[in-house]
Parts: structure tokens; C-alpha cells; sequence
């Protein structure tokens, strides 16, 4: 389990300057290279683009952006970096970046997409056939970092228990309206659900609790994961 904590702290310092390098608003969005003007957009840059907004309104429709708004594009794939493919999107107060991998080991596009406004957020990946892999809404990236460690711990822990490798998770803030001093999310996929509440803190005093269950299964299984990726069950996964 030590390289998993070492991955865990390095990807929580990783989140920690990119959120002091650039602000917490924006620490969420990659800096877009610029492009030769009038150089035009991937066709699959497009098609990944309009996939990725067809299924937001699909589950976010008073959020997503409107059916009927233009986008204007510019390709942004690097003259000195050909192996990822990348585009940039903008309509109105929304900006999206779509990158491509050349050579992918299963998810072909990533999407980041945002509202500067209204401070809205969606990161997700796709696969070939533009097919959703993940989907985060509003999720801090901290999160994300806590989950994929959790869900490693918890397959090398509990193989008999059977959680899936290639599940899809649909992530989504759950921190009620108002609230001030500590974050929650929810991630869902297949019958799973994780969710991660925190206190707001200093990088290395924050505190994660951490609830994977299964109601089908009857798993309910809790832990704890504290600043440097040490992982404290707190409930059994047997415990229903």
C-alpha cells in the first residue's frame, strides 16, 4: 500500500499548486495553447464536442448549455506536441477544451468544460465511439484523487467482493446549498455509490470519510483517508 499513499500525496500536492498557481475558480481549466488562425477543427473534435453536451443536457437540463447555442472553435493541437489532438470551444459565458491522444489506452477524448459566470463545472472523458467513460459535475479535484485511491484499496483489499475495474462513474457535488466549512460528492455507477465528505482544510490536516456501498449486495463498507493516503476501515465490507 505504500505506493498508493506515495500516488495519493503527490496527486494532492499536484491539486494543491495547481490551486495556488492559479485560484481556486480556475485551478480546474488547462491552459489552451494557441493555434494557427483560420486552421480548422478536427471533425472528431467536433463530434466528441457535440456527444459530450448531448448527454449533459440530457442529465443536467436546467444547467447545460442551451440546444440552440453557438459555438465558436479553433483547433489548439501544438505544432510541437503532435500525439494529443486539441480543440477549443466557446459560446457566450461557456469555454470547452477537448484533447485526443494519439495513442490512448482506452479513453480517446477528454472534455473540460465551463461557466466563468455562474462558476458551473464538468470535467469527463469519452471513449471511441463517444461514449460517456466519466463524467464529474463540480467535483474538486482533491475528490477525485480520494476516490480513484479508495476504489484501488478497496479491489486489492476485497477482490472476492467484485467491484468492477471499467465502471461508469457519474460524479456530482452534493454539498447542500449554503453550506460553509466542508464539501460532500457523490459518485454512482452500476449499482455502486461512494461518497466523500470533508472538512475544509489545510492540504495536510484535511480528513476524508468515505462510504462505498452496494444495496443490492447488502455492502456497506466505511473508511477514513487522511492527508498523506493512509486508508482507516471503519466498517467491514460484510456489514450491512
Amino acid at each position: 500500500m505504500r505506493s498508493m499513499a506515495r500516488r495519493f500525496v503527490l496527486g494532492l500536492l499536484a491539486v494543491a499548486v495547481l490551486t495556488a498557481a492559479t485560484g481556486c475558480a480556475g485551478f480546474l481549466t488547462r491552459a489552451t495553447p494557441t493555434s494557427k488562425p483560420g486552421k480548422p477543427v478536427p471533425t472528431t473534435m467536433l463530434e466528441a464536442r457535440d456527444a459530450a453536451l448531448t448527454f449533459l443536457r440530457g442529465r443536467y437540463p436546467a444547467s447545460a448549455p442551451a440546444a440552440d447555442a453557438r459555438w465558436v472553435g479553433l483547433d489548439t493541437t501544438p505544432p510541437d506536441f503532435p500525439a494529443t489532438t486539441s480543440a477549443a470551444f466557446s459560446s457566450s459565458s461557456w469555454v470547452m477544451n477537448v484533447w485526443s491522444p494519439l495513442v490512448s489506452t482506452g479513453t480517446l477524448f477528454e472534455i473540460d468544460l465551463g461557466n466563468h459566470e455562474s462558476g458551473l463545472h464538468w470535467a469527463g472523458k469519452l471513449d471511441q465511439g463517444h461514449m460517456i467513460m466519466e463524467s464529474n459535475w463540480n467535483i474538486p479535484v482533491d475528490a477525485l484523487v480520494v476516490r480513484d485511491s479508495v476504489l484501488d484499496y478497496y479491489r486489492q483489499a476485497y477482490p472476492e467482493m467484485g467491484l468492477p475495474v471499467d465502471l461508469l462513474w457519474i460524479g456530482e457535488r452534493t454539498t447542500p446549498e449554503g453550506s460553509t466549512g466542508y464539501e460532500r460528492c457523490r459518485f454512482v455507477a452500476a449499482g455502486w455509490q461512494l461518497d466523500i465528505a470533508y472538512e475544509v482544510a489545510r492540504p495536510d490536516q484535511v480528513l476524508y470519510q468515505v462510504q462505498l456501498a452496494n444495496p443490492a449486495a447488502s455492502l456497506d463498507w466505511q473508511c477514513q483517508v487522511d492527508a498523506q493516503g493512509q486508508i482507516l476501515e471503519i466498517r467491514p465490507p460484510s456489514s450491512s
